[in-house]
């Protein structure tokens, strides 16, 4: 953990001064130490591959997605105005609450945990089903249909896109 921040605090400089720190293809780091470095003015940029960083610095990415959990417990996700309280089992679009089923807001939360990632449709199963999964993509089509209805129709402008054949991804607009 110490070599972690020791690491991360290099590579910023001074807390007085803000900095970009670009961090790629990571897997456990301790989210509070990135929580420490936003605190301290830096922006913290993740991707998951290093060819999504050149497309952000050469302008080709739309705007980028900005996830930001407020706690290590990833009890509140956020994905431009949309929030969702996994511990209160709520979701807000702009603050006003989304009349959603606990399974669309597991879906929901799972989606919104990894945006602009395709998630498959077993991943998205495991998260809102108990139980083992035989293969039949039908339950999440389904019910991501109906969650892709009821975000529409309350107006929030994240759209769910599928990953034809593979599953489904989320998208802010």
């Amino acid at each position: 953990m110490e070599a972690k921040r020791a690491a991360l605090a290099a590579l910023v400089g001074p807390r007085d001064a803000p900095a970009l720190v670009v961090l790629v293809g990571l897997s456990g780091l301790d989210i509070s130490i990135i929580e420490e470095f936003v605190s301290a003015g830096a922006v913290v940029l993740i991707a998951a591959r290093p060819e999504l960083v050149h497309q952000w610095l050469r302008g080709q990415l739309a705007d980028p997605v900005v996830v930001r959990f407020d706690s290590p417990e990833e009890s509140t996700i956020r994905v431009s105005q949309l929030t969702i309280d996994t511990q209160q089992h709520r979701a807000y679009w702009l603050g006003g609450p989304l009349s959603l089923s606990e399974r669309e807001l597991s879906l929901l939360a799972a989606l919104a945990r990894q945006p602009s990632r395709a998630l498959s449709f077993r991943d998205l199963f495991e998260e809102a089903w108990p139980g083992e999964y035989f293969g039949d993509a039908a339950l999440v089509k389904v019910a991501v249909r109906r969650l892709r209805r009821k975000l529409r129709e309350a107006g929030v402008q994240i759209q769910i896109e599928p990953a034809r054949g593979f599953g489904f991804w989320l998208a802010a607009s």
